[in-house]
């Protein structure tokens, strides 16, 4: 009887014994929720609570992303314009410094970003030992193309890009994810992109003039090279570099990064910026970043086909409405818009911009010698006189070798895009709409006109890889097991 009424009786959390059902008698542990107390944290190795120690590798990241805001150089500091420092530049110093003196002790990165660090180093490596075999080995080849010790200075150049791109993704791959973080680089990728579209929409309807971005660059073309354009010209570029290209391809992977940090990836509101970024990349007059963003859309927007009408249906009528208030009469806005039309007619040679000039020189010059179809004439030989088509341009310089081994780097961060990138796999379509616009000119390619493009890229990869398989939230602690 007496047992029965002590079964009866309720007993409050933590207040005392528990009887098990044999009615022995069984005591809370002191730690467990029952007692009244909380668990005692337990670390996990997928995300420490502390963070303090890869501190600094998340904010060279985040600074990198910060120096998108304006890429031109802030001083004439160097032996030529092409060295001409920027804030990117200086970021990379940092994450030098970062690799050489915290390499031992930062955590290792998840597989997948792990492959694309050694990727990023693995062509560093490549590039080099193509210009000290060839270039110097077989000082021929350089001769043959008429660059000599010109395409020597180019090829260092183009090997520094490399090694500040790898250091730069080496950070990247090796801080811890958290929503926090990710949240934080959301924030500064929102600032950059929309400082870059103000820059360009302010120069081309002339609230600025291009000068205005870069009153510390001499207006000397023999002094400033490229650089002086941003003095003599009525074209504007933004803050990013003298190459329309550069400029739009900028904003491009930009909007394709703050969709993939967004928490609203799935939104109607990641339809209404690539639309934005549409308009502000038909103001930088580049047809190739035009092509690639209209291309871009397209895949994204056939994922949800509703959304892509619904949001065409209330963009269309206010262009219309909105190019007469602009001044759809002006001269320059309808030579943009000429210009910008030959998209439509990619097979008229007119539209080329003397391209298949370019490229029927360089076939020519290749074909004169078949042996460097294997290696090249080695990493540097074109000396700035670009090809304006990848394909061909690495052709000439690494060879079928180098073709060879960048495209099996693309095929492996596509596959590990492709399968592990959730959402509407933001980075990894534009990845693929990138690749029209490598037959008009060198985009993933480490060349000056344009800049920290392919750093930028890489850093879009790995975060978005990152998002995917690392922990974004430290999991809760679970209660002791009892004995």
């Amino acid at each position: 009887m007496a047992h029965d009424q002590l079964n009866s009786v309720p007993r409050i959390a933590g207040s005392g014994p528990a009887l098990s059902m044999h009615g022995t008698t069984r005591f809370a542990q002191p730690h467990s929720p029952r007692f009244g107390h909380s668990p005692a944290p337990r670390k996990s190795s997928g995300a420490p609570r502390t963070q303090s120690g890869d501190s600094p590798l998340f904010c060279v990241v985040w600074w990198y992303l910060a120096s998108q805001c304006y890429l031109l150089p802030f001083a004439m500091l160097g032996p030529n314009w092409a060295l001409w420092p920027n804030a990117a530049d200086l970021v990379c110093g940092c994450a030098g410094l970062m690799f050489l003196l915290r390499r031992r002790s930062n955590p290792g990165p998840p597989a997948p970003v792990e492959a694309v660090r050694r990727w990023a180093w693995a062509m560093a490596v490549l590039a080099g030992a193509s210009l000290v075999f060839v270039g110097w080995a077989l000082p021929t080849a350089f001769t043959h193309l008429g660059a000599d010790g010109e395409a020597l200075e180019f090829g260092c150049f183009q090997i520094y890009r490399l090694i500040q791109f790898a250091v730069i993704v080496d950070c990247a791959s090796r801080f811890r994810w958290n929503n926090e973080r990710r949240r934080s680089l959301h924030r500064i990728t929102t600032i950059a992109l929309v400082v870059n579209c103000a820059a360009i929409v302010a120069t081309f309807f002339k609230v600025v003039s291009p000068a205005f971005y870069a009153p510390q660059l001499t207006a000397d073309p023999n002094v400033g090279g490229p650089w002086a354009f941003y003095h003599w010209t009525t074209d504007g570029w933004g803050v990013v570099g003298y190459s329309h290209a550069y400029t739009s391809m900028e904003v491009f992977m930009l909007t394709a990064l703050w969709i993939a940090l967004s928490d609203q990836r799935q939104s109607e509101y990641v339809y209404l910026i690539v639309s934005a970024s549409t308009v502000v990349i038909l103001f930088s007059r580049s047809r190739a970043g035009l092509a690639t963003i209209v291309l871009y859309a397209a895949f994204l927007w056939l994922q949800r086909p509703v959304v892509a009408v619904i949001v065409g249906c209330l963009l269309i009528p206010l262009m219309v409405v909105a190019l007469p208030l602009l001044g759809s009469s002006s001269e320059e806005l309808q030579d943009m818009l000429q210009r910008q039309s030959g998209v439509l007619d990619a097979t008229n040679t007119e539209n080329l911009s003397g391209r298949d000039e370019i490229w029927q020189r360089w076939l020519a010059e290749i074909q004169e010698k078949p042996q460097q179809w294997l290696l090249g004439a080695g990493f540097g030989a074109t000396s700035g006189d670009s090809a304006h088509m990848q394909p061909l341009h690495m052709l000439i310089e690494v060879g079928l070798l180098g073709v060879f081994c960048f495209a099996a780097m693309l095929y492996q961060i596509l596959c590990s895009l492709s399968f592990r990138e959730a959402g509407p796999k933001p980075i990894f379509w534009a990845l693929l709409a990138i690749f029209p616009s490598l037959m008009t000119q060198e985009t993933l390619y480490p060349v000056h006109a344009l800049g920290h493009f392919c750093g930028l890229t890489l850093i879009a990869i790995v975060l978005s890889l990152h998002r995917t398989v690392a922990p974004s939230v430290i999991p809760a602690p679970q209660p002791m097991q009892r004995r």
